[in-house]
């Protein structure tokens, strides 16, 4: 699978709840360079903006159907990760 492929693809639990997007991928520094990070768009809760946190990349695996990615964390976990910043000078990914 492409990295490219993954962006804006649908981010679900483990039991196929809806939590949002993936918006980037975070690589390791330096060489070689793996995966270590998928970053989240957050579906927004009621009354809550839209965030972007970094989950582990060892939590993180296709869905059954190969149209989303499944996370090994609840919807409640996800809302306790930290927030991660868009990259200085531009805009988070949609």
């Amino acid at each position: 699978m492409r990295a490219s492929t993954l962006f804006g693809m649908p981010v679900v639990d483990r039991h196929g709840r809806p939590l949002g997007t993936v918006s980037d991928l975070l690589l390791d520094d330096p060489a070689p360079a793996t995966i270590c990070y998928l970053l989240v768009n957050t579906a927004p809760a009621e009354g809550a903006a839209c965030r972007t946190v970094a989950v582990p990349w060892r939590l993180v695996s296709p869905g059954e159907q190969g149209d989303a990615i499944k996370l090994g964390v609840s919807g409640e976990a996800l809302r306790q990760m930290r927030d991660i910043p868009p990259p200085a000078g531009r805009p988070p990914r949609k």
